[in-house]
């Protein structure tokens, strides 16, 4: 018996009904359809159409190979197996059980397979271990996983981007509260005079910035939840929208933001709160030169911010059409890559024979 996934139901079988019907594959293996399921998530790294039942491929593939079971032979690397682990059992300590015991087993079966000085130099080199499936998209280290992954490294430079413009517009957001401080000075005096405390006062432009950044974050997933179909489109990315944001990140999304908002309004707090009341109520008050210094200060790592990453664009957008446009050093021109191909010498002359045709 094997099971489809809808998108291969509805292209070998169309609309009618698949269940009970007959399969059979190039290498003569025949099944029954006992079940259609759902499309795989893209964001899985285990892609399928069909799942088959393995035991039937296995006989099949031991009746045609001459040197035995292949469940018992450690060369055959065309089967990924998946375990699952009691929880007080230690991963590490089960990976080195495993790669000590398959070292010498690998190593006979490649004396029978290579030539002695491949195998004794380290030519040929197999190793045998478990990664958690957590850590297979970013951490795996085979050469052949199933579906490719990304490089970490890429995702640090994103998020250290994403949290250099949350600080330009943190100090932004300083540099609009106290560029024309006016207004709050009365508001500041007001609340001083009916007995408001400094910590009050700071605890109130803490909270009102904190409060603009929830604004922005509620406004951010909205305009996250539109866009990201037109964002997918656009790039040619394969995204998961149901469950785009998950219970652990928007813990640490309510995070960052909280952190954002005091962050914002750290500055402003301190500079309202530190007025005098008396000398707000007699006449215009004059920021001293303390508070004009920072503001200056923050007005040029602002504008310097800005400009960092935006010659940091420029150069990386220039150094990726310079290596678009530098010529290859080849004719690539009509040049077909066949990856993991598995044909015999003689079925290779008669691909090439029909290509040329």
């Amino acid at each position: 018996a094997l099971v489809l996934t809808l998108s291969a139901s509805q292209r070998l079988f169309g609309s009618r009904n698949p269940l009970g019907e007959k399969l059979t594959f190039d290498n003569g293996l025949s099944y029954r359809v006992s079940g259609v399921i759902a499309d795989v998530p893209p964001n899985s790294h285990f892609s399928f159409d069909i799942i088959a039942v393995w035991q039937l491929a296995a006989r099949m593939m031991d009746e045609r190979e001459a040197r035995g079971s292949m469940e018992k032979r450690w060369l055959y690397l065309n089967s990924i197996t998946y375990c699952r682990l009691s929880p007080d059992v230690d991963p590490l300590e089960i990976s080195k059980q495993i790669t000590e015991s398959s070292r010498e087993k690998i190593r006979e079966e490649l004396l029978q397979s290579f030539d002695e000085e491949y195998v004794y130099q380290d030519y040929v080199h197999l190793q045998f271990g478990i990664t958690p499936i957590h850590e297979i998209y970013l951490h795996s280290k085979l050469s052949h996983e199933q579906k490719k992954g990304a490089n970490p490294t890429y995702i640090f430079i994103l998020m250290g981007i994403a949290f250099f413009i949350l600080l330009v517009t943190a100090i932004n957001f300083m540099n609009l509260t106290t560029a024309k401080p006016s207004r709050r000075f009365k508001e500041v005096a007001a609340r001083r005079y009916f007995g408001a405390s400094r910590l009050d006062l700071v605890y109130q432009f803490l909270t009102e910035s904190i409060a603009y950044s929830f604004i922005a974050l509620t406004m951010a997933l909205v305009l996250v939840e539109l866009l990201l179909p037109l964002f997918i489109r656009l790039f040619n990315i394969e995204m998961a929208l149901q469950g785009f944001v998950k219970r652990p990140d928007l813990l640490w999304i309510l995070i960052i933001t909280l952190i954002t908002g005091a962050i914002a309004g750290s500055y402003p707090a301190l500079f309202f709160s530190g007025q005098n009341a008396v000398a707000i109520t007699k006449g215009p008050v004059r920021v001293k030169k303390a508070g004009l210094i920072i503001r200056g200060i923050l007005v040029m790592l602002q504008t310097g911010m800005a400009m960092t990453l935006i010659t940091l664009t420029i150069a990386m957008y220039g150094q990726i059409h310079h290596l678009k446009k530098l010529p290859h050093g080849c004719d690539h021109s009509g040049v077909i890559v066949i990856e993991r191909g598995t044909l015999q010498p003689s079925e290779m002359d008669k691909m090439k024979l029909k290509l040329r045709e």
